[in-house]
């Protein structure tokens, strides 16, 4: 978690030291795009398109709000679109011809996205990992949000191609994961400190995230009876 909070502030270090470049034009390292998630937009509109200029890579800054939902497909070989989330920031392969959104009509919220038009070498860009540090992004991977409230549930299959699963917690209580028999374990009566699915399961903090690098299925569950939204990035 201190890598990724590191990450990000490298990231934040260098928009701040190019910027003045980057207004007087005399370099762009980075394009910004505030969008609006007013009007709901599909691949199909012509609006989707929020940026056409060539990136390397792309850091999602900032989200009006936490559920903010919103989608991208840049223009690569792959093709596919995936959940963008706050502090989500990914380096390609190579250089990509411009990128869409997609998102349902959400009132009065924004996201705020840069895209990098030139290598960031300020810094390293560790490898590995499906968000808050940067990342290359797989060539086969799936990228989703989901729902997790105190009824266990069984978040992910298990997958013998699987290579690691990143589970990201955007939410305000503790996820509690493990096997089904774990997260369904109830306390006994005058043992509730020792016994019980909180004394036995793993469990990720808000806002933190967690690497499950294993190819059996997972379950998770909260602990009261509000709802956890979790982001799930599966990569083969």
């Amino acid at each position: 978690m201190q890598n990724d909070s590191l990450q990000l502030t490298k990231l934040e270090n260098f928009l701040k030291a190019t910027l003045k470049k980057n207004t007087l034009k005399t370099s762009t390292l980075f394009s910004k795009r505030v969008v609006r998630l007013d009007k709901k937009t599909s691949f199909d509109d012509l609006d989707s398109v929020v940026i056409k200029k060539p990136f390397l890579g792309f850091y999602v800054h900032s989200a009006s709000d936490v559920e903010a939902e919103i989608k991208i497909n840049v223009n690569n070989d792959f093709g596919d679109s995936f959940p963008v989330v706050t502090g989500l920031n990914i380096f390609l392969n190579g250089m990509v011809d411009g990128a869409q959104l997609s998102f349902d009509e959400q009132a009065g919220k924004s996201i705020t996205i840069y895209f990098f038009h030139e290598p960031v070498d300020s810094f390293d860009i560790p490898s590995g990992g499906g968000g808050g540090g940067g990342v290359s992004l797989p060539t086969n991977f799936i990228s989703s949000n989901i729902i997790v409230n105190e009824v266990p549930s069984l978040i992910f299959d298990a997958n013998g191609s699987r290579k690691k699963m990143t589970i990201h917690n955007r939410s305000a209580n503790r996820l509690y994961y493990g096997q089904n028999s774990e997260v369904s374990s109830a306390p006994i009566l005058g043992s509730e400190d020792t016994t019980g699915y909180k004394n036995i399961c793993s469990y990720v903090e808000s806002g933190e995230k967690f690497v499950f690098e294993n190819i059996a299925g997972l379950w998770a569950r909260s602990d009261s009876d509000a709802d956890i939204l979790v982001h799930l990035f599966e990569e083969f």
